[in-house]
C-alpha cells in the first residue's frame, strides 16, 4: 500500500475555491433555512455536513474567511432577535444564544452633573462671566 510521505499536501481536499464555495453554502443556509438558530444547525444541515472541527480547520488554514463566519453569526442573531421580538421565542434563551453567537450589549452610562449644586470657586473676571453664562442658562432651560 502506498502512502505519502509527511508534509506532502497530494491527499488534501480543501483549496481556498472549495473553502469559498462550503462557506457561501453555509451563508446562504444561514439566511434562508428558518430553522437555523446556532452555527451548529448550519454545519450539520444536509447541504453542509461539516464537523465544527472542519470549519476550525479551514479557517485555521484560510484565515480570510472568518468574516463569512461572523456573516453566518450576525445572520443567525437576526433570526433570533426578530423570533424575541415577535414572541416567538423566549427572550431570556434568545438572549443568551446571541451572546454565545458573539453580540454584545451596549452599556451606556450617562453622567450629569447639576452646577447649581456644585462650590465653584473663580478667580477671574473671565470665569465668573462664564460661570454666571452657564448657570443662567441651565436656569432657563427649566423653565
Amino acid at each position: 500500500m502506498a502512502q505519502f510521505k509527511i508534509g506532502n499536501k497530494a491527499a488534501e481536499k480543501w483549496t481556498e475555491q472549495n473553502t469559498y464555495d462550503i462557506f457561501m453554502q453555509m451563508l446562504s443556509v444561514a439566511q434562508e433555512d428558518e430553522k437555523v438558530l446556532c452555527i451548529q444547525d448550519v454545519l450539520h444541515h444536509p447541504e453542509i455536513k461539516l464537523y465544527r472541527s472542519g470549519m476550525d480547520y479551514l479557517l485555521e488554514k484560510f484565515p480570510v474567511f472568518g468574516k463569512y463566519k461572523k456573516d453566518i453569526q450576525d445572520a443567525i442573531v437576526s433570526r433570533i432577535n426578530k423570533g424575541a421580538l415577535n414572541g416567538n421565542l423566549v427572550s431570556t434563551p434568545a438572549i443568551f444564544r446571541m451572546k454565545q453567537l458573539g453580540e454584545e450589549e451596549k452599556q451606556v452610562h450617562e453622567v450629569t452633573q447639576n452646577i447649581r449644586q456644585s462650590n465653584i470657586t473663580v478667580d477671574s473676571k473671565q470665569d465668573k462671566e462664564v460661570v454666571n453664562a452657564l448657570l443662567s442658562k441651565f436656569e432657563s432651560e427649566d423653565e
